[in-house]
């Protein structure tokens, strides 16, 4: 494989699995500094990755291509909506793919996959199976060339690992009980942020979901 492939990583939704598939764009720029690296995630988690986007100082994520499928969904009939799919799929469309790596499990993140641009012989890789306490839909590995069995028993960001070390013919990764999320210079920005109306220390609890059965 070229020492600066393109590669397309494919984790749409949701909060917490956008985030567990952060470490393996430090695992990539680690083994393949030079690589064209690609994300495709629903649009309402973009601001997730902006922190890892590259730039003259640092080399993370080079392009987010945003997925407006929960928007879209809304309005299915609209002439608005087809023609934003059809420009999502232009986008994609840009760069031919050599590795394509697929975490999540699902039929949407897979139709994804199948609609991007490949090299003639990209590696397209996706879960096998299922793992215990994640959403799974056994259709989405017809879309891949390469499906990756996993222990059902399986930390998210170890799994996201799996399949990336197996779509690039790597030896697994031993397990990092701190991996790294995002660059330090952002992180220890953080405790600097001040929240409107509140005074130095303060708790800020998260109460809220995105479905409604999970509000409490």
């Amino acid at each position: 494989m070229s020492t600066s492939p393109k590669i397309l990583l494919v984790k749409l939704s949701s909060l917490g699995d956008v985030l567990h598939n952060l470490p393996i764009v430090w695992d990539l720029r680690a083994r393949v500094p030079d690589a064209q690296i690609d994300w495709v995630v629903e649009e309402g988690y973009v601001h997730l990755l902006e922190p890892l986007l590259s730039n003259d100082g640092f080399r993370g994520i080079d392009r987010i291509i945003p997925f407006g499928l929960r928007r879209w969904k809304k309005n299915l009939f609209s002439l608005a909506t087809w023609k934003e799919f059809f420009a999502f799929r232009e986008t994609l469309q840009i760069s031919a793919y050599d590795v394509l790596i697929e975490t999540q499990g699902l039929l949407k993140s897979a139709i994804v996959c199948s609609l991007a641009r490949k090299s003639p012989n990209a590696v397209v890789a996706g879960l096998a199976n299922a793992t215990e306490f994640s959403g799974y839909e056994p259709l989405s590995r017809f879309f891949y060339n390469q499906s990756v069995q996993v222990p059902k028993q399986c930390h998210a960001v170890d799994r996201s690992r799996w399949v990336m070390c197996s779509a690039l013919d790597w030896s697994l990764m031993e397990r990092n009980d701190a991996p790294q999320f995002y660059p330090k210079a952002f992180v220890q920005n953080i405790p600097g942020t001040s929240v409107q109306g509140l005074k130095a220390p303060y708790i800020l609890c998260f109460h809220s979901t995105a479905r409604e059965a999970k509000r409490w």
